[in-house]
């Protein structure tokens, strides 16, 4: 059962997973490269992800989704696996895919940071109603990456 202290911890590591998330995908966006240069996006979509993300940052308002989560009941967290334990292994696994892609810098690692945001972001969106807007954008950078 979770108590409203545990709901406030919960919260706020969810305001900070969106915040590392948007940080994450503009750097990746802005600086599609690998550790030896090459391009880890498909060359086509490099213009294209940027005009998007240019689109996304003008209408998404992170204030309004900070809200949105710190206004979240507890029980709606507790039904989704966000808080206590299970938030921590989620959290966990996305900061050790972080650290992963920072020091490799290779496709197949970059794949595998994305999808790990998606064991938060799709439970997130569904519990406090954060913007879709975020899950779309990360997918369409994941279906930019070449994996070639």
């Amino acid at each position: 059962m979770i108590d409203e202290n545990s709901a406030a911890q919960a919260r706020e590591d969810l305001i900070g997973f969106l915040s590392e998330l948007i940080r994450l995908l503009e750097r990746i966006i802005k600086e599609p490269y690998g550790q030896n240069g090459e391009l880890l996006i498909l060359p086509e979509m490099q213009g294209e992800l940027n005009e998007a993300w240019e689109a996304f940052i003008e209408d998404f308002d992170f204030e309004v989704m900070r809200i949105r989560i710190m206004e979240t009941p507890a029980a709606r967290l507790q039904s989704s696996g966000l808080y206590g334990a299970q938030l921590r292994a989620k959290r966990t696994l996305f900061g050790t895919r972080v650290r992963r892609w920072l020091d490799s810098r290779k496709q197949g690692a970059l794949l595998w940071l994305i999808d790990s945001a998606d064991v938060i972001l799709g439970s997130m969106i569904a519990a406090t109603g954060v913007d879709e807007a975020i899950k779309e954008i990360k997918e369409l950078v994941r279906g930019s990456v070449d994996e070639e």
